[in-house]
């Protein structure tokens, strides 16, 4: 493969690197198409000059006039040659790469557990062992109520009945006990089979939310997600929205393909429910409400906000009725 004679970089993310790590960067990318490289800091700063105008040897010239260091044309074609293979660079090979992924992940039933084996164990038992000590640690709950109980054995209140919980979506070995304590009062307080699940969007929507069909693979088995629910909700807001707002909302699944914030939701639910009762998921990602908070409106107040949310109450008022 002949080495690019312009590279362009990709929209990535470069981050310093800690824990003795003084000097490395991290390019990673949040659309999940690449890995995740270390580079040293010459080749960090190499690639932040890659905007596709610059010829080889035009970078080479830049980065010594930055850095005041030498720099070979060799070592420039290297680093590029390698991005280019690892698909950071946005050029025909990559778009070629991201159409076959996309359209492999489109035609999947179910949402693979793309998190495991780097954000926690792929191994069913070395994780139930760590979820478990997320539950029984100084800081977490205790063990989870008994199976066979119910939520009215632990609830004080005869019309107590949870309607939520907010649950981290940071880092399971950073976030253990936080998350214990959300899914102990779901055992414990409450006996819903239909769980909607609102997740931090990391990436770009084509919309203000995005709805998946697809069932989520764990390494503790399948969560099923509930079409018939979100065929439902499907109705409820293309009835207020237009057209073109409600595709956006029900046909942009690829935001879903690399997001974590759903996935670590149904981890957990399916280590404190699998087994105890069948239930079922609506996953749903919320982009940023920032440019309101920015123009000093609620987003309660705007069309797309509000007619999704009533959208939503109608159908979990009315579902199962």
């Amino acid at each position: 493969v002949p080495i690019p004679s312009h590279p362009h970089i990709r929209q990535l993310e470069l981050v310093p690197l800690g824990n003795g790590r003084e000097g490395m960067y991290a390019l990673r990318d949040p659309y999940g198409f690449s890995g995740t490289v270390a580079l040293p800091s010459e080749a960090a700063i190499l690639v932040t000059i890659m905007d596709g105008k610059r010829s080889l040897g035009e970078l080479r010239q830049c980065f010594e006039r930055k850095v005041g260091k030498s720099l070979t044309l060799p070592d420039v074609e290297r680093v590029v040659r390698q991005l280019d293979e690892g698909y950071f660079l946005d050029n025909d090979r990559f778009a070629q790469y991201k159409g076959s992924a996309i359209a492999e992940y489109q035609a999947l039933d179910v949402r693979p557990a793309v998190h495991a084996g780097d954000a926690y164990s792929e191994n069913s038992e070395i994780l139930r062992e760590h979820l478990g000590k997320m539950f029984t640690c100084e800081e977490g709950p205790g063990l989870l109520p008994w199976e066979g109980s119910t939520a009215s054995d632990f609830t004080t209140e005869t019309d107590r009945r949870l309607c939520g919980v907010m649950s981290p979506h940071v880092d399971l070995r950073r976030g253990g006990p936080t998350f214990a304590w959300a899914y102990d009062r779901i055992v414990a307080e409450s006996k819903a089979e239909v769980f909607v699940i609102l997740g931090t969007a990391h990436t770009p929507l084509q919309g203000l939310f995005s709805v998946s069909r697809k069932h989520f693979e764990t390494p503790l088995g399948t969560v099923a997600t509930d079409r018939d629910f979100v065929d439902r909700l499907s109705g409820r807001f293309s009835a207020r929205a237009t057209a073109e707002r409600a595709a956006a909302v029900f046909d942009d699944e690829l935001p879903h393909r690399q997001e974590h914030s759903i996935e670590f939701q149904t981890l957990m639910l399916q280590y404190v429910l699998g087994g105890r009762r069948d239930y079922k998921i609506v996953p749903i990602l919320v982009g940023s409400f920032h440019p309101y908070v920015l123009n000093h409106r609620l987003p309660g107040e705007v069309s797309a906000v509000a007619d999704f949310i009533a959208a939503l109450r109608e159908t979990i008022d009315q579902y199962g009725s």
